[in-house]
């Protein structure tokens, strides 16, 4: 059956004063790879459809959530590190907390909550141009692999930008769906 398994990389080290990660390239912690390692030991062996193809982000969490989840298991199926499945990027942004955006750049804090999908951080780049990238990578993978089942793994971001388009819901939807980490969804036909 085609679709595509959408998987979010393990989770990261604390965060305490809740800085910006975007697309920083910040390792998984311990718990991260726990959540890895067991999330391999439960979905692999029951994986079904069977990828065709892995395709993760190019940020380290990925990668390594790739190396952990495939360690020994891979069974043939073809990695390919995909740029365009990397998180959103937040440019200047990234590694600030709210407060010192909102000092740095008075008033853009509340310009991007007025139109969150369509702002676009110095440097960075809004949702919807997440989602335009990720679904050209999907597009792009799905011609080599035209019938077979793609395992995407990659962030909160592109999985609720690809799950609103899934759904048909509005791209602002993202904010009501979950993207815990190391947490996987299948998307049949797709």
């Amino acid at each position: 059956m085609k679709g595509i398994w959408l998987l979010r990389h393990g989770a990261l080290p604390p965060n305490p004063e809740r800085r910006l990660t975007g697309a920083r390239d910040i390792p998984l912690s311990a718990a991260g790879r726990a959540q890895v390692r067991a999330l391999a030991q439960d979905f692999l062996p029951a994986l079904e459809p069977e990828p065709a193809a892995v395709l993760c982000s190019d940020l380290g969490r990925c990668r390594e959530t790739a190396a952990l989840l495939l360690d020994g298991r891979q069974r043939g199926w073809p990695l390919h590190v995909e740029p365009d499945l990397r998180e959103i990027g937040l440019g200047l942004w990234e590694g600030l907390t709210w407060a010192e955006v909102r000092d740095l750049w008075p008033g853009a804090f509340e310009a991007r909550g007025l139109d969150m999908m369509n702002y676009v951080p110095p440097g960075g780049e809004s949702f919807r141009m997440v989602q335009r990238r990720a679904l050209h990578a999907l597009a792009r993978w799905r011609q080599r692999y035209p019938g077979g089942t793609l395992l995407l793994i990659t962030h909160a971001g592109v999985m609720r930008a690809l799950l609103a388009r899934y759904f048909g819901l509005p791209l602002e939807a993202v904010w009501h769906i979950p993207g815990q980490c190391a947490s996987r969804r299948f998307l049949p036909g797709w």
